[in-house]
């Protein structure tokens, strides 16, 4: 950029942020070109950045003179994610460090992106609570970071990624737009952006506030190692310990070279042939505890491990942790360099994946030592070299691109935490196809149209460079789309009478031709036939999501796509076609002693595809999450008749954008879903739903609040009002002891409140918090006769929220049901007669603006008899309605507005 053009930019900025927080001495942009061993150019300038507002403001004028902007934390990332690749000026987050808030009740902290992990940490422990996500830079990582690269850390196989610990962002688009997504509520309206946001390392938006899901922290920690005689047999213990239901928060191993240099450095008393060492922390009740670790200790045994210790103090625990946390660092002195691999892959692949690490390196001439996260099969080979000799870098170069090769080949990925930065651009066509590429571009354009943020990371700059796919036809042309249907072949099958099309219709609406989809190549063909001839679409399973959607649409009838693929319970996974019934499914997993925790409200048989394309989780969610966190990879057809795939069996994956989180929720308005991979779980020791009833509103709520600020961790906490008694359903799971212990709890609250135990259910397969919601709430919340009520809101806002929604009920015929820490809340009213229904219409719209008003945050929609209306928070006041931003991913993804075009986000009518 010309010199005395930017000179005038820069004065701009300066009036915005003070000229003491602009950096443009050459000596000190020099700083700002470097990323551990890789290397760019100076920035422009510097920009510390102190809150929201000189964000905007900054990035408008940016934007007006088209410079680019890199955000930047504190630079621990490790693919040069924060390195200038052309002139560009780096946003520095360091000053923007403040707590904003922390709400123990509603169970989240709010920050500024520059407050370091280990600072999150600090200011939670007084409070016995804690984040999560623990990423080895944890001591200075900035959570601004930690979300742009989705960091994970030791902890993650049992308390996942960032991307499952953060609730919501307050982002600035490259235009300076701010844009809230989510805020503190527990899931996401419509499309997720916040999980979108993670690892799209600062190429999409610019975070400026971050709300973290806390958690208690657990009451014992323990901590043990054990060394093997070979990979398989440490291999065998990560399933085994998992199989029995054992979820450790570190499952870490190191291999033979690493234990050699901790051997020889520390003198730890290794056995000399040990091949591989596991570093195992369980953590819960201290009762819990007392049962699992000698099971832990058992099948170490029953493997051969050759020394196991069970660490009895703190200081036997760091002893312990040595060998992990030094391992590499005690390699360095073999070579003057290293450079450290980031791959992922199935969990049961790691022993395979570990042994194409010794042959590379034996091939190529090198050291390679690996420390792994072994519960989550994310690995870290460090090859060790002589940087300043050519030939042996080269080697380095091919040992790292067959790696990633193997990794891909064993069903995983080129990066699980690291990111990929511009040190993994070239892996991503090895995992990726050119159109998968070209569709994230496209996701990468409706967040930032003019490439403005981050430019030259994350993804390849030739992703977009593919002609546009060719389109026909400007009208909805059905009798052409039928004629060239029945050139197909094979020829689908598909319905135009009407009396094969009632049983697809809803509340007298129906399409006006059915195709009934056996595989996803007639899938493909059937989307670029509506493509070309302009038909508007709806996909469908067993319609139990279909509302008032499928009227004079085109509908695909999915429910032929409906084969178990694969159920490994080595990994935990399975995979599904999106026809698969949820039931179905259920029951074979209960078999064989695993578990999908999701449980839905819906009637009818739903599938795996309507599921997951509404992010329909059910009461389990208290403890498992919601369907973001249990869809492991996804396949789905595009708008021009395309398969995008993203995941697979790996638990950690940082390559790419995640599309996962595109279409979790989505409502089938992105893509057809056709198959998806979820992560199992082993079913518990024991289960028990017990359903408690109270006398009145304020002992009702007055137990609910005491539930969710004690120490327990519950399957399932709901609540239901019907007929104007309240109940609370609370489901424990785990291990004998943990059980009884919760029970014991929930009896004393229960008891001090007079709340009264109305019935005690023993279930294993935790099926039962569907079973209270069918037994109890009458008749369900089908539109049908009445008007649905729909909420998210803090749990904090509940007693307000059914508060009103009480009074318009004299009659006691409002039923109220809700999964109370997630804020998930439903309401039913009867329709009225006739003459009374615009009057009750009116009330219900009043109280709907009303909640989005005093509460702040949340959505609330309502539908029913010729009402549809939706309703929001913060999150959605003053965003202009051309600008919304899943308006322009839908204009940008599918620009003919072919899948669902008249629902807007979170499946509501338009």
């Amino acid at each position: 950029m010309k010199g005395k053009t930017f000179d005038g930019v820069l004065k701009k900025l300066q009036a915005v942020v003070g000229k003491q927080n602009v950096l443009n001495n050459r000596i000190d942009l020099l700083t700002y070109s470097y990323a551990e061993h890789l290397r760019g150019i100076n920035p422009l300038a510097v920009i510390f950045l102190q809150n929201t507002f000189q964000v905007s403001q900054v990035l408008k004028i940016l934007n007006q003179w088209q410079i680019p902007s890199i955000p930047r934390g504190a630079g621990t990332n490790l693919c040069g994610g924060t390195i200038p690749l052309d002139e560009a000026v780096v946003l520095e987050f360091a000053r923007m460090d403040q707590i904003l808030e922390l709400d123990i009740l509603n169970r989240y902290i709010a920050v500024q992106p520059g407050v370091t992990n280990i600072a999150v940490q600090k200011a939670l422990e007084p409070f016995g609570y804690f984040f999560a996500p623990d990423p080895a830079s944890m001591q200075v990582s900035t959570i601004g970071g930690n979300i742009a690269e989705n960091a994970g850390g030791m902890r993650c196989v049992k308390y996942g990624v960032t991307s499952e610990n953060v609730l919501g962002l307050e982002m600035v688009l490259s235009d300076g737009q701010v844009f809230l997504a989510n805020g503190p509520l527990e899931s996401a309206f419509a499309y997720n952006f916040t999980g979108l946001m993670h690892g799209s390392e600062g190429t999409f938006g610019v975070i400026t506030k971050a709300w973290l899901r806390i958690l208690k922290a657990p009451e014992t920690v323990k901590t043990l190692l054990a060394v093997f005689p070979t990979v398989d047999h440490a291999a065998a213990t990560v399933s085994q310990i998992m199989a029995r239901g054992i979820i450790p928060r570190t499952l870490e191993m190191i291999d033979q070279p690493v234990i050699q240099a901790v051997e020889e450095r520390f003198k730890l008393g290794y056995p000399a042939q040990a091949r591989a060492a596991l570093l195992i922390e369980v953590d819960g009740f201290t009762d819990d505890l007392a049962g699992e670790v000698p099971s832990i200790m058992a099948i170490c045994q029953k493997n051969r491990a050759g020394l196991i210790q069970n660490a009895q103090s703190e200081a036997e625990k760091q002893l312990l942790w040595t060998g992990r946390l030094a391992g590499i660092n005690c390699l360095t002195t073999k070579k003057p360099a290293y450079a450290q691999e980031d791959i992922a892959v199935p969990r049961a692949q790691l022993p395979e994946m570990l042994k194409a690490l010794e042959q590379t390196a034996c091939k190529h001439f090198l050291t390679i030592g690996t420390v792994c996260h072994a519960g989550d099969g994310n690995s870290h080979p460090a090859i060790f070299y002589d940087d300043k000799d050519g030939e042996e870098s080269r080697r380095v170069g091919m040992a790292f691109e067959e790696i990633m090769k193997e990794a891909i080949r064993l069903g995983g990925t080129i990066t699980g935490e690291h990111g990929v930065g511009v040190e993994k651009l070239k892996g991503l066509g090895l995992l990726f196809s050119p159109h998968e590429l070209v569709f994230m571009k496209k996701v990468k354009a409706a967040f930032d149209p003019a490439g403005l943020l981050n430019p030259g990371k994350a993804l390849p700059d030739h992703a977009g460079d593919r002609p546009a796919f060719e389109r026909k036809g400007q009208k909805e042309d059905r009798a052409q789309f039928l004629l060239e249907l029945n050139q197909l072949s094979p020829v689908p099958g598909y319905y135009l009478a009407e009396r094969e099309l009632i049983p697809y219709g809803y509340n007298g609406q129906r399409p006006w031709c059915v195709v009934k989809i056996q595989n996803v190549e007639g899938l493909q063909q059937v989307i670029q036939l509506a493509d070309r001839f302009n038909i508007p679409l709806v996909p469908r399973g067993q319609g139990t999501k279909i509302r008032e959607t499928v009227g004079n649409l085109l509908c695909l009838d999915l429910s032929g796509l409906n084969r178990i693929l694969d159920i490994d319970a080595d990994n935990l996974t399975a995979t599904v076609e999106a026809g698969v019934g949820l039931e179905d499914l259920q029951t074979i997993l209960g078999n064989q002693g695993l578990l999908l925790p999701v449980d839905p409200l819906e009637t009818g048989t739903p599938t795996m595809g309507g599921i997951v394309a509404a992010n329909s989780t059910g009461s389990l969610r208290a403890k498992y999450h919601t369907l973001e966190n249990l869809v492991l990879g996804i396949e789905v057809v595009d708008a021009e008749g395309q398969i995008i795939k993203y995941g697979g069996k790996t638990m950690k994956n940082v390559a790419g954008y995640d599309l996962r989180k595109l279409f979790i929720g989505s409502w089938g308005k992105m893509g057809v879903i056709t198959k998806i991979t979820l992560k199992l779980y082993p079913l518990p020791e024991r289960a028990v739903y017990r359903t408690y009833r109270a006398k009145n509103f304020r002992d009702f709520m007055n137990f609910i609040v005491q539930v969710q600020k004690a120490d327990l961790s519950p399957l399932s906490f709901d609540l239901m009002v019907q007929k104007g008694k309240f109940y609370s359903n609370i489901g424990l799971g785990g291990p004998q002891q943990a059980v009884d212990r919760q029970r014991e709890a929930i009896n004393q609250l229960a008891e001090k409140n007079g709340m009264e135990l109305v019935q005690e259910m023993e279930d294993t397969k935790l099926r039962y918090g569907k079973t209270f919601f069918t037994d109890y709430f009458k008749p369900g919340i089908s539109q049908l006769n009445q008007y649905v009520i729909r909420s998210r809101i803090r749990f904090t806002d509940i007693p307000a929220w059914m508060e009103d929604i009480l009074k318009m009920d004299p009659e006691e015929k409002v039923g109220i049901y809700g999964h109370i820490s997630q804020g998930i809340m439903y309401a039913t009213i009867p329709h009225p007669e006739p003459e009374a229904a615009p009057a009750r219409s009116e009330e219900i719209l009043e109280i709907l603006k009303n909640f989005s008003h005093s509460f702040g945050y949340g959505s609330h929609t309502v539908e029913g008899k010729d009402l549809y209306f939706w309703a929001g928070g913060k999150e959605f006041k003053e965003q202009p309605g051309e600008n919304f931003l899943w308006r322009r991913l839908k204009e940008t993804l599918d620009p003919k507005h072919l899948f669902h075009p008249d629902q807007v986000p979170g499946g509501i009518k338009s």
